[in-house]
């Protein structure tokens, strides 16, 4: 660490009620190549301090525990050249958080906030929005089906109805794709639900006397088994349940590409405002579509008049979504007109809710992450010109005696077509 740059991920977590804070590099080396007969450049992740944080996790605490396990001497605080977090109040806090107080230490740095971590909070900050039946039917159906004998059950009703033999998915809060795969996988196997808690109320008409089972969700609030069929038979529930499966699932193909590590530099640009407009494009009207970028994101989505202003009108929404979506969402156009502003009115809120989240826990308006793809040399030549001066004025990567030679190498840029390189 002392002989090159290097970033920094720093992360807290608690095994066996005990709270440790981890830290992490990552930096280039030079590695033989016996294929290519060379040295190659290959970035190592090196896990070098696991510390306990006994009874406190604040900024500082985290502070000292950096201070003394990495910044050894003064050169390695100085190859500091960026880090990684997950956006915990105690990294993030304007007085007290470790970055600041390392920015006021005299680190200049790239503070990222993670984009895997940022589509997390989004989603588990939105989904308060929600009505609770949603959350509590989704949570319901998992811990339900957590008993082999229910399980069995299930299977019996596939087998005899010649169904997919599949069970329902256990959602874990700690598990970022948990709940678009739990989505997904009540959707398949939905005709068998519905059979198998038919059944279930069936037989307990049969057994006098017996109270209603419950299933008890992650909240502690509870949904009978009569309440799961009676949703399990709404038409519109239904697809309300597809429809939030949809948006969960845009934001989890994303995640997954964020932490595939074949995603270069430029991926992360390009698929945070791709994320962020997939979710826009599903609401948003042809103004929304035209707006400037930075206009978008000074914008209140959870406002009603920008909702107005910005967003699709019902009947242009339900038909993006049956055009887009398939013809199972046609039943949108039959319902009452109440039950359409309903269904139109939750899901507007949600997103509303996760467009702003977006704003806040992505890194949407980094002045750095906006220039990053200036190496695949596709700009024109100003804006290419302009985005290596900025980036070098960041990290001071081309040092003064050099600065001729990045000059005279812009210059040819001119002249020679993007294409060449």
């Amino acid at each position: 660490m002392s002989s090159q740059p290097y970033s920094l991920i720093i992360d807290n977590v608690t095994f066996s009620g005990e709270g440790f804070c981890a830290l992490k590099v990552k930096y280039l080396a030079k590695e033989w190549n016996e294929d290519l007969q060379d040295n190659i450049t290959t970035i190592k992740n090196k896990i070098f301090s696991l510390s306990n944080l006994k009874e406190s996790s604040s900024g500082q605490t985290m502070k000292s525990i950096v201070d003394d396990r990495l910044f050894s001497s003064e050169q390695i605080r100085s190859n500091l050249v960026g880090i990684a977090h997950d956006n915990a109040s105690s990294l993030t806090s304007p007085n007290i958080g470790l970055i600041t107080l390392l920015e006021q230490s005299g680190n200049n740095f790239f503070d990222l906030k993670d984009p895997c971590h940022g589509l997390n909070l989004t989603l588990k900050h939105s989904l308060k929005d929600l009505p609770t039946e949603i959350m509590n039917f989704v949570e319901s159906i998992s811990n339900h089906f957590a008993y082999p004998q229910r399980k069995a059950a299930l299977r019996k009703i596939q087998e005899e109805n010649n169904l997919q033999i599949l069970y329902p998915k256990q959602i874990a809060s700690t598990r970022w794709l948990s709940l678009g795969e739990c989505l997904v996988r009540i959707i398949d196997i939905w005709g068998s639900l519905v059979g198998y808690f038919e059944k279930l109320e069936e037989t307990k008409k049969h057994k006098k006397k017996r109270k209603s089972k419950k299933s008890e969700d992650k909240k502690g609030k509870t949904i009978t088994s009569k309440d799961l069929k009676q949703l399990l038979s709404d038409e519109v529930f239904y697809i309300k349940i597809c429809f939030l499966s949809h948006i969960v699932n845009v934001v989890n193909k994303y995640n997954k590409i964020f932490q595939d590590q074949r995603m270069d530099i430029c991926g992360l640009k390009k698929n945070i405002f791709e994320c962020f407009n997939s979710i826009l494009d599903i609401v948003g009207n042809e103004k929304a579509t035209l707006m400037e970028k930075t206009k978008l994101l000074e914008l209140d989505w959870e406002d009603s008049e920008v909702q107005k202003d910005m967003f699709l009108s019902r009947k242009e929404f339900f038909e993006n979504i049956i055009d887009e979506l398939g013809s199972k969402y046609d039943v949108l156009n039959n319902l009452e007109v109440k039950i359409q502003e309903e269904f139109v009115n939750i899901f507007y809120s949600f997103i509303g809710k996760m467009i702003n989240e977006m704003t806040e826990y992505l890194p949407l308006n980094d002045d750095l992450v906006a220039i990053l793809d200036f190496v695949e040399l596709k700009d024109d030549y100003t804006i290419l010109k302009k985005k290596i001066k900025d980036f070098n004025k960041k990290f001071n990567i081309i040092k003064e005696e050099n600065k001729v030679k990045l000059k005279e190498e812009l210059v040819k840029l001119r002249n020679i077509k993007i294409e060449f390189y």
